[in-house]
């Protein structure tokens, strides 16, 4: 090992995460202090093996990832880098939650392997299963039957916790009805709670199962989006603008028609937590008078 080797060797052996780098066939090639400690093997352990035959990843549903879902031949693949939260099956049996994030390793254009890091998100689904216990009636919009601002409060603020420890990411998406006094005006508060309750039905169904969805207030309602990037809010944001604005929605005056406007952010490393809800805020009002998403 000549001293560049050896001093990256000692940079990623000394990093909490673990980090291990395959060939194109799947072997293993490296395998730093971080992965001994999160998985229970050793590097002698591992190093010339494929990691199909150890750490067997899986998702929420069970399903193996080692074939079709595995972000490290996908990344091989297609030269993109993946993100996913699975199942890492540790030495001594237990089912370990990690944060994978898989990279492809390059040279001239050639795809050589590629390396995933991982993180231990135990805390994070800890937290994930206290939010889901906040279903007493105190936290929920009995409108709506989503969130409501005090269970909204309690649920960001765990997270924006956790993105500041961990770097997990996530965004805000803000969402407001468009004139809605003048649909209250015109067919009364009651069509317009039947709208209200409507848009939260929509959110509930369309967004994924780590997603949040409440009501702020009034016509408003705020999203936590579980791990989406500056790029990706914006095509969550477009697919929650057709749910929400491009189907009339069912009333006892029959099919009415709103449309919603959108502001989506993603924090940065000096925000803080009123900061983001205030840009998230502020952006949506943008898109009402662009009457297009505005991306931060």
């Amino acid at each position: 090992m000549n001293n560049y080797q050896e001093f990256y060797s000692n940079i990623l052996d000394n990093i909490s995460s673990g980090v291990y780098f395959v060939d194109t066939e799947r072997f293993i090639t490296y395998w730093n202090k971080g992965a001994e400690r999160l998985s229970g093997y050793t590097a002698e352990e591992v190093v010339g093996k494929k990691c199909s035959g150890f750490l067997n990843h899986v998702d929420e549903s069970g399903k193996v990832l080692c074939g079709d879902g595995c972000p490290l031949m996908g990344t091989m693949i297609d030269g993109n880098p993946r993100q996913a939260e699975v199942y890492m099956l540790h030495k001594l049996g237990q089912r370990v939650p990690v944060l994978v994030q898989a990279m492809p390793m390059q040279e001239d254009e050639q795809t050589l392997g590629a390396v995933e890091i991982f993180h231990d998100i135990s805390p994070l689904k800890f937290a994930q299963a206290r939010i889901r216990e906040l279903t007493d009636v105190a936290f929920l919009d009995k409108l709506t039957q989503v969130y409501n601002r005090a269970g909204l409060e309690k649920i960001i603020d765990t997270w924006f916790k956790d993105f500041k420890a961990y770097n997990y990411p996530f965004g805000i998406l803000f969402i407001d009805v468009d004139h809605f006094k003048q649909v209250n005006d015109q067919y009364g508060h009651l069509i317009g709670d039947q709208i209200l309750a409507g848009i939260g039905s929509r959110l509930k169904k369309e967004l994924r199962h780590a997603d949040i969805v409440g009501r702020w207030g009034g016509d408003e309602f705020l999203v936590y989006l579980n791990e989406v990037t500056h790029e990706s809010i914006e095509r969550v944001i477009q697919k929650i603008r057709e749910v929400l604005n491009h189907q009339p929605y069912l009333t006892d005056q029959g099919e009415l028609a709103v449309q919603c406007s959108l502001g989506g952010v993603v924090p940065t490393a000096t925000d803080t937590l009123d900061i983001l809800i205030k840009k998230a805020d502020q952006l949506m009002y943008a898109d009402k008078k662009k009457n297009k998403t505005t991306i931060e």
